[in-house]
């Protein structure tokens, strides 16, 4: 039985480029093989600025928009289609120097991993991408029952409200 891993990336991090390359090497050595369980983090909503647009109301933000495209991946094809688009994605950005988190060139890069064209477009278009990212991201944040959070000047406080809704007995002030 092979051992298992919980990878989290942000497709815009070389951190996280650079620990899946080693990962996917341990893989290859471990004998007994490893399950990675690619999920998403985005560091672009972590760190989102005051004043600043909130990237969950923007159409493509760059690194969650790129995580729609492998939730999307995911639910069609599985873990091991993760592994192949993130390791592609990874490949022509931190080598090739290709912009994968502009939609269109983004589009291109899936198609040469051997998905289909329309991906990016039907992963932009189901709300149900965007939400699983978000709920990813909100988990990240470890709230809990009584717990106070404010979301302040990162955008329409849609994630504050969202979080709301973990809380229970506690308030988040957006």
């Amino acid at each position: 039985m092979p051992e298992s891993i919980a990878f989290y990336l942000d497709p815009l991090c070389p951190y996280a480029n650079q620990v899946a390359i080693w990962i996917r090497e341990v893989r290859r050595l471990l004998p007994g093989g490893l399950d990675v369980e690619w999920r998403f983090f985005s560091l672009e909503a972590i760190n989102a600025e005051e004043g600043k647009p909130s990237p969950w109301d923007r159409d493509w933000a760059y690194g969650i928009g790129q995580m729609q495209v492998g939730a999307l991946i995911r639910r069609e094809h599985g873990q091991a289609g993760v592994d192949r688009w993130y390791e592609t994605i990874s490949r022509e950005f931190f080598e090739g120097g290709r912009s994968c988190h502009e939609p269109d060139l983004h589009a291109e890069i899936v198609v040469e991993a051997g998905f289909a064209p329309d991906l990016v477009e039907r992963a932009l278009a189901d709300p149900s991408t965007k939400a699983e990212v978000r709920a990813v991201v909100l988990a990240k944040l470890r709230l809990y029952p009584g717990q106070v959070l404010w979301d302040v000047g990162a955008g329409s406080g849609s994630v504050g409200l969202e979080a709301s809704l973990f809380l229970e007995i506690g308030r988040a002030h957006v």
